[in-house]
């Protein structure tokens, strides 16, 4: 078994469980004129690399897990070999930095995740670098937490903390300032079920898989064939079809984010 220090980065999964399914139905959505251009059936594994691929472009343009994935905290690396042995994605996130105003005002313990969309979370402690290694762990009581935007709150209730000791404590030991990656916070984030909950994000996949293959093919654009009597030309516009694609993504970030502001 893998110790700590040669454990892998991240156990990332596939939403693509079934791939002969998924093959199927890209193969379905290659009519007739999609063939014209490329000639004949793509192979199996050429659809299923087209597939693989796109999942990850859409989860780079999404910025969300297509999945339940754990985000792992560097205190938290021992959990890491039951999840490799579940099978289970995760990546391992570096911790987040402890600023002196955490409690102050209105910020109520202000965490916001590097990931949205979380599905549950089970730790959130405060570790101070070695060599003291001291931890406070968080009632999990005291989190309020917004799921779609991946942000928590610390809101005290009946469990009991020593907060205000340990405030304290945190900002004598670091002189007033902010320390690095001290708060660890072990969560589950991502989309829950995206063939049930988003089949648009299936359907485009699909369309991304397609449009990958023909340009992987380096189809022409356009193409004419001249004869006595007889002329023939067509046209293929990529540029529209991968336009159409991430506008269509767009659509969906917007849905999964919000709608992006800027000020001037």
């Amino acid at each position: 078994m893998a110790g700590p220090n040669s454990i892998l980065l991240a156990a990332i999964m596939t939403i693509f469980t079934n791939m002969e399914v998924d093959v199927a139905k890209v193969k379905s959505r290659i009519n007739g004129v999609i063939l014209g251009y490329l000639g004949c059936m793509p192979a199996d594994e050429i659809i299923e690399d087209a597939l693989l691929a796109a999942e990850g472009d859409v989860k780079r343009k999404l910025r969300v897990f297509l999945e339940p994935t754990w985000l792992i905290p560097p205190s938290d690396l021992d959990s890491v070999p039951a999840l490799d042995e579940a099978g289970t994605a995760y990546e391992l996130e570096p911790g987040y930095d402890y600023d002196p105003s955490f409690f102050e005002g209105e910020k109520w313990g202000l965490l916001v995740t590097r990931q949205n969309r979380i599905i549950q979370v089970t730790e959130l402690k405060f570790v101070y670098p070695l060599p003291l290694t001291t931890v406070w762990s968080i009632p999990m009581e005291w989190l309020r937490i917004d799921n779609k935007y991946g942000r928590i709150n610390l809101v005290p209730s009946t469990a009991a903390f020593s907060a205000p000791l340990s405030v304290y404590i945190m900002n004598v030991l670091g002189g007033g300032r902010t320390i690095p990656q001290m708060l660890h916070c072990k969560y589950q984030a991502g989309l829950k079920d995206v063939r049930k909950d988003w089949p648009d994000i299936i359907s485009t996949l699909y369309r991304m898989a397609i449009l990958r293959i023909l340009n992987d093919n380096f189809v022409p654009q356009s193409a004419s064939i001249s004869a006595d009597g007889l002329s023939q030309s067509r046209s293929l516009d990529l540029k529209s079809y991968a336009d159409s694609i991430d506008t269509t993504l767009e659509r969906i970030r917007q849905e999964l984010h919000g709608v992006v502001m800027g000020f001037v």
